[in-house]
């Protein structure tokens, strides 16, 4: 096996291949090597692998628009097409080397498609490389400092620019890109391990207080903490002072929110937002929940106590209604309408996706285009023809899966269907409620401070009882 050979076999397109299927790939390529700067194709031009895909060995290809503006580059282990295709919108006019010692194999797109529709690794794999090809084109879209054409860089000694160093910076904004990604998913983790741990420690509470009060001659955590001898679950047992003070400090730590706010607005503190929110949201649910085990599923009489009582479970009950207000609206109606145009791009997304990936004939079956026929703008009509857009959304699935896309990929295009059908829901939504509930937390800050006095005002009093 010769070093270029070599080379191939240990690409991510190549490596786990079965060797029959391996020998008949090698049958059926074309191998180039180009240097820095120099043209690999001229679309309208070379028509010798209009129905290839180029695979990067080694070094990087750039692709430039008619006046030479870079759109895109492609690094070691990814592919491109061999005819014309656009990014962002803008035809792809030539492909050019990016590094001295350029390796490119072209291969069939019949290879592709069997590929693709034999193995859904494959597909998925494909995909993936596409998704960074994206990735890097919209980077580069948005680049102000990006060159006005690709000479700028080629030729640009006084300056130092080189065209390697403008890709690796390229390179480095998605890396830092997908890290930023990788970090939302590991908050979300942290999230749901603290939400797993709070729901556990509610029901252990939980279990203790309903054995108490179904089986009075019973109790499993006295066991190991004799302080809580057995005693019937009732307010004023040493069991119902503990869950009081436990639920009234999770209440208490509820304002830790207010102070990242502040700190936020004023200081500028770097605190995740976000976090906070929930972490505010799950100190008032277990503090809540607390306190009316506290009580021992019971309320009668009027005093202090029980004041307090029902200024917390008020102020639960407005928390939970600003806090599905504020989450319908992040900071504004029109903020929903940006995410709306943020998704008409991913379908922009997976209609370039459908071009790079599927048979030329296919184009139009296969375009997003037709995921957002049919969806009505008028609210009552998206509630009531709902369960028709999912049924679409499967059949979209269905066919894209059917012609070779990854089912990640089809999936994806399923979403969209759901994603617009919901978000027009909610902007619809969002305009008839906006003018009344918006301040809705200013009715709801107000009776939790007035819980937290009631509550402070009843300790007290029970420690001066004692």
């Amino acid at each position: 096996m010769n070093a270029d050979i070599d080379k191939i076999r240990r690409t991510r397109l190549c490596k786990n291949l079965p060797e029959r299927a391996f020998e008949k790939l090698i049958s059926l390529i074309k191998i180039r090597v180009f240097q820095n700067g120099e043209d690999v194709l001229q679309y309208g031009r070379d028509r010798e692998f209009e129905k290839h895909f180029g695979y990067v060995i080694q070094g990087r290809v750039l692709f430039l628009a008619a006046d030479s503006k870079p759109l895109g580059v492609v690094i070691k282990d990814e592919f491109f097409l061999g005819r014309s295709f656009s990014l962002n919108d803008t035809p792809v006019h030539r492909v050019i080397a990016a590094a001295e010692g350029t390796l490119v194999f072209f291969f069939p797109k019949e290879v592709f498609s069997s590929l693709s529709q034999a193995n859904h690794d494959y597909a998925e794999m494909l995909e993936e490389i596409y998704e960074s090809i994206f990735e890097r084109a919209k980077l580069i879209g948005k680049d102000p400092t990006a060159p006005k054409t690709i000479q700028d860089w080629i030729v640009s000694p006084d300056q130092g620019k080189t065209l390697s160093d403008w890709v690796g910076v390229i390179e480095k904004k998605r890396l830092q890109g997908l890290e930023k990604k990788a970090k939302d998913s590991r908050q979300r983790a942290k999230l749901v391990g603290i939400w797993t741990i709070v729901l556990m420690f509610a029901g252990v509470l939980t279990y203790e207080s309903l054995l108490r009060h179904w089986e009075r001659g019973y109790s499993w955590i006295e066991k190991w903490i004799p302080y809580f001898r057995l005693e019937e679950f009732q307010p004023g047992t040493r069991w119902n002072i503990f869950l009081g003070i436990a639920g009234f400090s999770f209440v208490i730590l509820t304002m830790g929110h207010t102070l990242v706010k502040m700190g936020i607005r004023k200081w500028h503190w770097k605190v995740n937002f976000q976090m906070s929110q929930q972490i505010h949201l799950m100190f008032g649910i277990l503090g809540s929940y607390l306190i009316v085990l506290h009580v021992a599923f019971g309320v009668s009489g009027v005093n202090i106590a029980y004041w307090a009582y029902y200024a917390v479970m008020i102020s639960v009950f407005t928390g939970f209604v600003g806090h599905f207000i504020s989450s319908q609206i992040p900071t504004s109606i029109r903020g929903e309408k940006l995410r709306l145009d943020s998704l008409k791009g991913e379908q922009q997304k997976l209609q370039q996706k459908a071009e790079m990936l599927l048979h030329d004939d296919q184009l139009y079956k296969t375009s997003v285009i037709m995921i957002s026929q049919g969806v009505p703008s008028n609210f009552w009509a998206n509630l009531i023809q709902g369960p028709l857009l999912f049924l679409k959304a499967r059949q979209v699935q269905s066919s894209l899966e059917d012609l070779g896309m990854g089912s990640r990929g089809a999936k994806v295009a399923a979403d969209l269907i759901r994603k617009e059908f919901q978000m027009r829901q909610k902007i619809k939504f969002l305009e008839f409620s906006n003018a009344a509930l918006k301040r809705w937390l200013l009715i709801h800050k107000p009776i939790a401070y007035c819980a937290y006095a009631l509550g402070f005002v009843h300790v007290i009093l029970v420690l001066l009882s004692l």
